[in-house]
C-alpha cells in the first residue's frame, strides 16, 4: 500500500463512522418523537375515567359506591362514602 491508499483508507473508516453515528442520533431522535407525537394523538380518544358502581342489600345492612380509576394516573378512589378514599396511587 502507498502513502495515499492508506490515507484514503483512513478517511473512508473515519466518515462511515461518523455516518453511522449520525444515523443512530438520527433514528433514536425520529422514534422518541415519533412514539411521543403517537401519545398525544391518543390521548384525547381513550377515557380519561373509568367507573365501576357497586351496591349490596344485606338482611341487616345495605352499601354502595363506585371506585373510579383515572387512566392517565393510574390512581383509584373509592367513593360513596364520606370523604372519597383514595385505594391506590398506581396500579401496575
Amino acid at each position: 500500500m502507498n502513502r495515499n491508499q492508506t490515507h484514503t483508507n483512513r478517511t473512508n473508516r473515519w466518515a462511515g463512522i461518523l455516518i453511522l453515528l449520525t444515523a443512530v442520533i438520527v433514528g433514536l431522535t425520529v422514534g422518541f418523537f415519533s412514539s411521543a407525537a403517537q401519545t398525544d394523538r391518543l390521548a384525547p380518544t381513550t377515557p380519561r375515567y373509568q367507573i365501576s358502581a357497586w351496591g349490596f342489600t344485606g338482611p341487616n345492612s345495605t352499601g354502595h359506591g363506585a371506585y373510579v380509576l383515572d387512566t392517565f394516573t393510574g390512581e383509584v378512589w373509592l367513593v360513596g362514602e364520606s370523604p372519597a378514599r383514595k385505594m391506590a396511587d398506581k396500579l401496575r
